[in-house]
């Protein structure tokens, strides 16, 4: 069992929340240090700074791919900001938080990327062919080779960080606070759709039309979590998520900025509400069948 595991180490609620502080702190100081060191070169050059990191870069030339990495850089010392308060601060092996097998399940993994990556691709592949006017197509190889090497090798950084923090460290934390799984899964799903709410795509489109697809994805991601006793699922599924967005179809005002292949013209968050409800609820179903997890009453199962 996932809270089982978490019972490993120091584990008072008081550590949680200074843990939590420690860890935000960390990143927000020490790990900010490449966008720091990006926007002193742009103030240098007398290009823009407005927090736009895409547009404040190209006004001096640098392109969307250096203003990509710097800020995906910080989540590599984010995760290490995770890894030293579960370690030193929690006294607890780091895996506790990632599953609850011996080793990290590369297997569940790939099945959260590929499944998920084909549940969003498909649609898009019959959406292109039915209005191929609703997107602009655009390859240049200088941009997008760059692009795909950092997506591959760093981008997971960034998804990985936020399923430690808020389906590893924080629903462990909830859960042997609380003692339900039921509160472990909802709390951390509407604080992660809360730490969303400065994204561009907020302030494009509005809080109560964006959130319910940030806390609905917190959920999601929480229920196989809980589920399949482990993070490597979700973990797969983030990536996924998120490398579609910034490699294959972007849009604008959106969070990862990049030269993706595709550019959506324009983008309607309600209507693809009913959309992304079905989209996870077939994965869960596959999920559920592929790794047989069993009775769904371990999402509301008192933790003992």
């Amino acid at each position: 069992m996932f809270f089982q595991r978490a019972k490993i180490g120091l584990n008072e609620t008081w550590r949680y929340i200074v843990g939590s502080f420690l860890i935000l702190i960390g990143w927000l100081s020490i790990s900010s240090a490449p966008v720091v060191v990006l926007y002193i070169y742009i103030a240098i050059k007398g290009g823009t700074v407005t927090g736009d990191i895409a547009n404040d870069a190209l006004s001096v030339g640098l392109g969307k791919n250096i203003a990509l990495l710097s800020m995906l850089s910080t989540f590599v010392l984010a995760c290490l900001c995770i890894y030293f308060v579960v370690k030193y601060f929690h006294k607890k092996p780091f895996m506790s938080i990632i599953t609850s097998r011996y080793t990290f399940s590369w297997k569940r993994a790939g099945f959260g990327f590929l499944v998920w990556f084909l549940l969003a691709m498909i649609p898009f592949y019959f959406s292109y062919q039915q209005s191929p006017e609703d997107y602009t197509f655009s390859f240049n190889p200088t941009t997008f080779i760059p692009l795909l090497l950092i997506c591959i090798f760093i981008l997971p950084f960034q998804t990985s960080f936020e399923e430690l923090l808020m389906r590893g460290y924080g629903m462990q934390g909830v859960g042997l606070t609380t003692q339900s799984s039921l509160l472990a899964l909802i709390i951390p799903a509407v604080i992660f759709g809360l730490l969303h709410s400065a994204n561009p795509e907020v302030m494009e489109y509005g809080f109560y039309k964006m959130m319910p697809f940030y806390v609905g994805m917190g959920l999601f991601l929480g229920i196989m979590t809980i589920m399949d006793n482990g993070l490597e699922m979700a973990i797969g599924v983030h990536f996924a998520n998120n490398f579609t967005a910034a490699v294959f179809v972007n849009m604008e005002n959106s969070a990862l900025a990049t030269d993706a292949l595709f550019m959506a013209k324009s983008y309607n968050p309600t209507k693809d509400i009913p959309y992304a409800v079905a989209t996870m609820v077939i994965f869960l179903i596959l999920a559920h069948l592929t790794f047989k997890w069993g009775n769904w009453n371990k999402l509301i199962r008192k933790i003992k």
